[in-house]
This record gives C-alpha cells, structure tokens and sequence, in this order.
C-alpha cells in the first residue's frame, strides 16, 4: 500500500470546490481510491494505492497528485498532515505577523485552540473574552446604538468587536466570533465569524 499524499485545503476560502467537485474521483484507476477527511475547518484529501506493485503504485499517486495541486491550485494550505491551529500558526510566524481575538460565544476557545501550539506566544498576543454586551462596548468599543438595532449576533457588531481587538491588542489580524451557543444550546446558524 502507497499512502503519504496529504492535502489539506479550507472549504471555507472556496465553496465551488468542495467534496465531489474535483472530478477526479470518478476517473481514478481502481486500485487508487480518494479519501475525503473532514476535521473542524479543513478537509483532508488523502490518496491511497493498494497494489503488488510499488513503482505503479507510486506513479498513479504521483499522477493524481499533480491533478488535485491544478485542481485545487490556490487553495491548498498544506501538504502534510497538520492541525489547522499549527498550520495557522505556521503561517504567521513565517510571515512575521500576529493574531488576536474577540470571543464571545466561544468563550476563550479560539484562545485555547491557537495557544495549545509550543511557541505560539511568537504570534498569538491575546484574546478579549465579551460575553457580556457590557465587555463588548467597554473593552472593544462596539457601539451601544449597535447593539440595541442589530443584535450581539449580527454582522456589524462582530465587525466592530474584530476593529476592537486589532486596536485593544494591537496585533495584525483579528477573529472575532458571537452566537447563540452557551449552556443551554446553540441555535443552527446563529454564528458570526469576521476577521480583522
């Protein structure tokens, strides 16, 4: 078995290509098979050769692989099997550059997630936690006319909470995240993510 190509790429960046639309599946020799391995914000493709022999098995991943890199150009974020909090983490040390937080329905959990990476105080400065619309409007400076008209779950105000973070933590990007998803239970489709 010839198993050790991994893509990752983020759905997110790119609706028109998802699982079942690279085409590519439906045309794989029958000992080669496409595993589509979805992880929270990336899908993992991995391409596995099941044959006796090894330099055909290897030519047929090789192949493929040169297909899925055109088929998916732009918007693979790595090749190797990595968490997408490494990988962001990665990237922004590569680049120089930092991130920040506005939390509200995740309460710290995007923290939690970027700081469980050895090292990732090199880029990851900090995250305001406003559960509260007070800690919104004090800490973020999200307007409070704002939030009376839209609503904490609403474009505008997480808009407003990603400006505050960049100015409150000075880094260069921000996330910023609002919802209904506390102890009680969330409600499908009441998730706001904007980035700075």
């Amino acid at each position: 078995m010839f198993d050790d190509v991994k893509f990752i790429y983020d759905e997110r960046r790119n609706r028109s290509v998802c699982p079942g639309q690279t085409g590519l599946e439906n045309n794989l020799p029958p000992f080669v098979k496409l595993a589509y391995l979805p992880q929270s914000g990336i899908i993992r493709l991995r391409l596995s050769a099941y044959s006796d022999d090894g330099e055909r098995a290897e030519a047929a991943v090789a192949a493929l692989q040169k297909q899925l890199e055109e088929i998916l150009k732009g918007h693979i974020v790595a090749e190797e099997d990595k968490n997408i909090e490494v990988i962001i983490g990665d990237r922004l040390r590569s680049a120089g550059r930092t991130v920040g937080a506005a939390e509200s329905c995740t309460g710290g959990a995007i923290a939690s997630l970027l700081t469980s990476v050895p090292g990732s105080s090199d880029y990851f400065l900090g995250s305001v936690v406003s559960y509260a619309n007070r800690v919104k409007q004090q800490r973020l400076g999200v307007s409070e006319s704002d939030l009376e008209k839209y609503g904490a779950v609403s474009r505008q105000v997480v808009e407003q909470m990603a400006k505050g973070a960049l100015r409150v933590l000075g880094c260069d990007y921000s996330v910023a995240t609002s919802g209904v998803a506390g102890p009680g239970g969330g409600t499908p489709g009441n998730l706001s993510v904007p980035f700075g």
